[in-house]
């Protein structure tokens, strides 16, 4: 059995097969941000980052949607429990691995995210404070629970070494399931250097069963460029929270147990 995932333009159309694999994945990146009536800037490589990540990450687990221009919403990563148009429970929290490219930034302690806007939330940003992912029954806003365990975010300050838990440890304690967080502190390039970044990191952390860390870690390095890759997770201790950070693999299973602690790390 073959079904369409579709989102209102053919360019956003994936095929996926019946036969499952480990993991769901899905992967949003905006180029053209004038054409959706944002003015962030647009940018040249994200699309070049997300499909290079999602035919990669098809080898081993489950394509569900790469999202592009207009069909990327920031609706996606808003909760949807919210009532103020968010659409995560379909998309952002409804698969366990999702890469996104575009813009970042970091304000207020939160970390604010650039892709199009939607019909129900005409937004050019999405941030942090209304972000729920990987919710378990009885947390807030869990009428539908999430599915979210790692995200990827290819853009600027999306993990700030100097600002991590403070961007990072509330979204963990809203959502048990949401494990992992890789990303950039500070800017990161937007060129032909950094453009099989997520192929890379999709072959060692899935292909080689490399540690997640590890796997982001050795895909920026490679691309030559300036960026400086970050990460975090959480734990119920300190030596938890750091074996975590520094052990896990796309094969672990979230324990449902509350975070108590944060570990992250970057690599200048």
């Amino acid at each position: 059995m073959i079904r369409t995932i579709c989102r209102s333009a053919l360019l956003a159309c994936t095929l996926t097969s019946s036969i499952a694999l480990a993991l769901d994945a899905g992967a949003e990146s905006v180029e053209n941000y004038s054409g959706c009536g944002c003015s962030s800037g647009n940018l040249r490589y994200t699309h070049d980052q997300a499909s290079r990540f999602i035919d990669r990450i098809d080898n081993w687990h489950t394509r569900k949607f790469w999202f592009a221009d207009g069909n990327a919403w920031n609706s996606d990563l808003v909760e949807m429990d919210l009532n103020v148009g968010g659409t995560d429970d379909y998309y952002g929290d409804g698969v366990h691995i999702l890469f996104i490219s575009g813009h970042g930034g970091y304000s207020g302690g939160y970390y604010y995210g650039y892709l199009c806007k939607s019909a129900g939330y005409n937004s050019c940003s999405y941030s942090t404070s209304r972000t729920y992912l990987g919710e378990n029954a009885g947390q807030a806003y869990s009428t539908n629970t999430g599915k979210l365990r790692f995200l990827i975010l290819a853009t600027c300050h999306s993990v700030e070494k100097s600002s991590a838990s403070s961007e990072w440890g509330p979204v963990f304690w809203r959502g048990k399931d949401l494990m992992y967080v890789m990303g950039y502190s500070g800017t990161s390039e937007d060129s032909e250097n950094t453009d099989e970044v997520g192929e890379e990191f999709a072959q060692y952390a899935a292909g080689d069963k490399k540690t997640l860390k590890q796997s982001w870690f050795d895909a920026a390095r490679e691309a030559f460029s300036s960026d400086v890759p970050a990460l975090i997770t959480h734990g119920t201790s300190q030596a938890d929270a750091n074996s975590r950070r520094d052990n896990m693999k796309l094969s672990w299973t979230p324990t449902g147990n509350s975070p108590s602690w944060v570990a992250w790390s970057w690599k200048d």
